[in-house]
């Protein structure tokens, strides 16, 4: 398992520094992301919350064009695991399409396949399914983008969710991400918010 971490991010990062100059969507070919996790359960929550961390590369070999890797581990190994305690790692590829409805709005098609792998303390599983997202990219001003997403996901119990969010860019290549996603599976509301930062290599 740890080996097989350590390709699946190596190839997440070298697929993001092969990405040439980017600036956003504007001039951006190629992106990095790293974000904190807090996953707060509302109902059925019997895993109690959930801290991690989550790494996002993507590059775009055309405008309208993005493919991406992500990989997710939620109750991060630094934090001592307790009697009970779920550990879960999530591998996720696809494609992202973008179509511009305005100058400053643009619709977004996403599919991806996901892998999740649980590990409890007698128990491990592995689910696997796929991640439809329709959604806007709203370019509020030039350096703030506001996020709206539709998921649907296959991943184990079929899976709804709405995500908001904003990028906000403070620096050529640096922007600060935000994001809130709230979810409901097989009866259980789940809330994931994430705060990180997005680099444009």
């Amino acid at each position: 398992m740890q080996a097989g971490r350590l390709v699946y991010l190596s190839l997440l990062w070298i697929m993001a520094l092969r990405a040439g100059p980017a600036l956003a969507q504007q001039a951006g070919h190629g992106v990095l992301e790293l974000d904190y996790i807090a996953d707060r359960p509302e109902t059925g929550g019997d895993v109690g919350d959930g801290y991690g961390y989550e790494v996002t590369a993507g590059y775009a070999p055309s405008g309208a064009v993005v493919v991406f890797g992500e990989y997710e581990h939620l109750l991060n190994e630094l934090r001592p695991r307790l009697p009970g305690s779920q550990e879960e790692n999530d591998y996720e590829s696809g494609v992202k399409l973008t179509y511009s409805v305005t100058p400053k709005v643009e619709w977004v098609t996403a599919l991806a396949y996901e892998v999740a792998d649980v590990e409890a303390e007698t128990v491990a599983s592995a689910e696997r399914g796929y991640d439809l997202v329709q959604g806007l990219r709203i370019m509020s001003t030039p350096r703030l983008e506001l996020i709206a997403d539709l998921h649907y996901e296959t991943v184990g119990p079929a899976t709804t969710a709405v995500v908001l969010g904003f990028v906000q860019r403070f620096a050529s290549r640096f922007a600060f991400e935000g994001i809130l996603e709230h979810s409901r599976s097989d009866g259980r509301y789940d809330n994931n918010y994430r705060v990180g930062l997005r680099f444009y290599p």
